[in-house]
C-alpha cells in the first residue's frame, strides 16, 4: 500500500487508534452514536451484573477505554435504584491516554462503586495490583466491543484465557466475552469488515478549540483468520478560515476472526464452561464460569 503522506502535516507518524490525547477524543466521538443506537451491550451486562452474590463483588472491565461500561453500569444501578456501593469496579486497558479520559468523562454519584482506573494487559490480569498474588478473587469479567479480537497474534488468546482461569472466582465467578458479528466465521463466504459505522467525514472536536478529526479506511484485507484494517486519522485546525493538519495518524488495526465452535473449545480446553450464549444485533455474546 502507498502511504498517503501530507505536505503540511506537522506530525506525521503510524499509530494505533489511542496513541495521543486527540485520538482518545475521537475515538469516543466516532463510535458515540454506534454505542448508543446499535450496539446497545450495557443492558446486557447489568442483567449479568445483577446475578453475581459474591460479598463485595469485584468487576473487571478489560479494555474499559474510557470507562463507558462503567459508566452505563453506574446508570443503570441509579435508574433501577439499586445499591452496588459494595462493589468494585476496575477499568483496566492500556492505553493510558484512555483512561485519562475516562477519569474526566465518568460522573461517580453517591451510593457508586469503588471505581479505579488501572494501566495494564489482558495478557497479565493476575499482575494488576488489587489482584496480585491472588489475593482477591473477580465476581464479574467484561470484555467488551470486539476488543477480545485485538488479540490475535499466536498465543495472545491463549495467555488470556490462563490469565482470566488466574483471577476468576471458582464455580460462582463469570465471564462475558463479546465477538463482533463483523469477527465471526461464518459459513456464507462473506468478506469481512469492520462494522459499517464511518465514512470519510469530519467531526469536530469538543475540547480542543478549533480541532477537527477527518478519518478515512483505507483498506481491508484477510489472510487466513486475520483482518488488517488501515485508515488514515487527520487532526487538523481552522486557522483564518483554512484547514491545516496538525497531525497524520497512519492507523493499521488487526484483529483475529473467531468461529463459535473455535471460541468454544479454547476456552473449554481452559476449564470454562459457557452457561449462556447470546446473539446481539451486533455481536455475540459468551458467558464463560470456571468449572474447578
Amino acid at each position: 500500500m502507498t502511504i498517503e503522506s501530507h505536505p503540511t502535516a506537522s506530525v506525521e507518524k503510524n499509530t494505533d487508534l489511542f496513541d495521543t490525547p486527540f485520538l482518545s477524543e475521537h475515538y469516543d466521538l466516532l463510535l458515540a452514536d454506534y454505542f448508543k443506537t446499535k450496539l446497545l451491550d450495557v443492558p446486557v451486562y447489568w442483567q449479568l451484573l445483577k446475578k453475581c452474590t459474591q460479598p463485595n463483588p469485584i468487576l473487571l472491565d478489560i479494555g474499559t477505554g474510557t470507562g463507558r461500561i462503567i459508566s452505563g453500569l453506574i446508570a443503570e444501578a441509579k435508574r433501577e435504584k439499586l445499591d452496588i456501593s459494595n462493589w468494585t469496579f476496575l477499568g483496566v486497558d492500556i492505553s493510558q491516554h484512555m483512561l485519562e479520559r475516562a477519569k474526566t468523562v465518568t460522573s461517580i454519584p453517591p451510593k457508586s462503586p469503588t471505581v479505579q482506573w488501572i494501566k495494564g494487559s489482558a495478557q497479565e490480569l493476575e499482575k494488576l495490583p488489587p489482584l496480585c498474588n491472588g489475593a482477591q478473587k473477580v465476581g464479574f469479567i467484561l470484555f467488551s466491543a470486539g476488543a477480545f479480537s485485538h488479540l490475535y497474534e499466536k498465543g495472545q488468546p491463549e495467555q488470556f484465557f490462563s490469565q482470566v482461569a488466574k483471577v476468576i472466582e471458582p464455580r460462582t465467578g463469570m465471564a462475558c466475552i463479546s465477538i463482533a458479528k463483523s469477527f465471526m466465521v461464518t459459513e456464507t463466504g462473506k468478506e469481512f469488515a469492520l462494522p459499517q459505522i464511518d465514512g470519510p467525514k469530519q467531526i469536530e472536536s469538543k475540547i480542543f478549540p478549533g480541532v477537527i478529526y477527518e478519518n478515512r479506511i483505507l483498506s481491508n484485507e484477510t489472510d487466513g483468520n486475520i483482518l488488517t484494517e488501515k485508515r488514515i486519522i487527520d487532526v487538523m485546525r481552522k486557522d483564518d478560515g483554512q484547514e491545516k493538519v496538525i497531525e497524520r495518524n497512519h492507523v493499521s488495526s488487526m484483529f483475529r476472526l473467531w468461529s463459535r465452535e473455535g471460541f468454544t473449545k479454547m476456552a473449554t480446553h481452559f476449564g470454562f464452561e459457557i452457561t449462556d450464549l447470546m446473539e446481539g444485533t451486533e455481536e455475540t455474546y459468551f458467558t464463560l464460569q470456571l468449572k474447578q
